[in-house]
């Protein structure tokens, strides 16, 4: 299988309650199970609906990892 560059785009604002979209644990546990490249981007003042809340920073750290595995 090949190594595959990796972002994970998190929250800030939930990120310790219940209502989260993914645990802290899940999120600083992802890391070792991805094989390439692997980059953690929290969005500062974000809550669990990423794309709505900040679509522009969204799309900066998906672009920025396209442009970085050419």
């Amino acid at each position: 299988m090949p190594a595959t560059p990796t972002t994970f785009t998190n929250e800030d604002l939930n990120f310790d309650v219940t209502d989260s979209g993914v645990a802290r644990a899940g999120v600083d546990a992802t890391a070792r199970w991805v094989t390439g490249p692997y980059e953690k981007v929290v969005l500062r003042g974000v809550g669990h609906w990423i794309p709505t809340q900040a679509p522009e920073a969204a799309a900066s750290a998906v672009l920025a990892r396209a442009r970085s595995t050419r």
